[in-house]
C-alpha cells in the first residue's frame, strides 16, 4: 500500500490497527458576516488521553450546488 500511496503508512497503522480505540469529532461552525467567512472548530473529544493524527478535509456545499473543498 505504502508503494502504491507514496506514503508512509506507519502512523497510521500504529493508531487504528495496533492501538485501537476511535477518534470522535465535535464540531461547531458559524457565518461571520463582518468577515464574510464561515468559521469552523473541531475538536477531539475522546476520553481515553490519546490524540489521532489524521489530515481532515473539510467541504461546503452551497444552494447552487457548488462544492468548495479546503484542507486546514
Amino acid at each position: 500500500m505504502e508503494v502504491v500511496s507514496g506514503m508512509n503508512l506507519d502512523t497510521f497503522f500504529d493508531q487504528w490497527l495496533y492501538k485501537g480505540g476511535n477518534m470522535v469529532l465535535d464540531g461547531n461552525w458559524k457565518f461571520d458576516e463582518k468577515k464574510g467567512r464561515i468559521e469552523v472548530n473541531l475538536n477531539q473529544v475522546q476520553n481515553d488521553g490519546y490524540l489521532f493524527e489524521m489530515p481532515v478535509e473539510l467541504g461546503i456545499s452551497y444552494n447552487d450546488k457548488n462544492l468548495e473543498k479546503f484542507k486546514p
